[in-house]
């Protein structure tokens, strides 16, 4: 799967699944992202633990941006294994700094939401920090619905942080 789209400030960007081949690259995002950028993730993103997800793609719709033969975005929806948790899913995005506010986000989360619908996935789950706006802003638009507080959660930059779920059911199933 591989889609291009124009952002605001008119560079293309090339949308596709994660590969196997993307490690390096993927790393390189990580590492090249401000601390800004990084502030609300479970830093640190080593090379070990970007092989873990690429080694567990069976379980992942998982999808990077790329500009200029570089990485600069990357999005996930983790599948849970549990029969209980049966279409229940959680997702993650990260945009490099110099992508914010250009529509990307917003491209990458649509074609993810696409693919988790057209996989019969029943439910995306996400967390986000209640002090994150333009990201709670961007899921509202996607159609996620803040589904209560969790209290001092998070911790960052010497203080505790609340987090706000947010879901979205996308197939409807009893």
């Amino acid at each position: 799967m591989e889609h291009t789209v124009t952002l605001r400030d008119r560079r293309t960007i090339t949308i596709r699944t994660l590969q196997p081949q993307d490690k390096d690259k993927l790393h390189h995002m990580y590492q090249s992202m401000s601390p800004e950028a990084l502030r609300y993730s479970m830093v640190p993103y080593t090379p070990d633990r970007i092989r873990t997800w690429i080694d567990n793609r069976n379980n992942l719709i998982s999808l990077v941006a790329e500009h200029d033969e570089n990485i600069i975005g990357y999005a996930e929806i983790q599948k849970h294994t549990n029969q209980s948790l049966k279409g229940i899913t959680d997702l993650n995005i990260y945009l490099h700094q110099d992508y914010h506010q250009q529509g990307l986000g917003t491209a990458m989360l649509i074609h993810l939401l696409n693919q988790a619908q057209q996989q019969n996935i029943h439910k995306v789950n996400l967390q986000v920090v209640a002090d994150n706006h333009p990201a709670i802003r961007l899921f509202q638009k996607l159609g996620f619905e803040p589904e209560g507080r969790i209290r001092h959660a998070f911790y960052n930059n010497g203080k505790y942080l609340d987090i706000i779920p947010m879901g979205k059911i996308i197939n409807i199933k009893n």
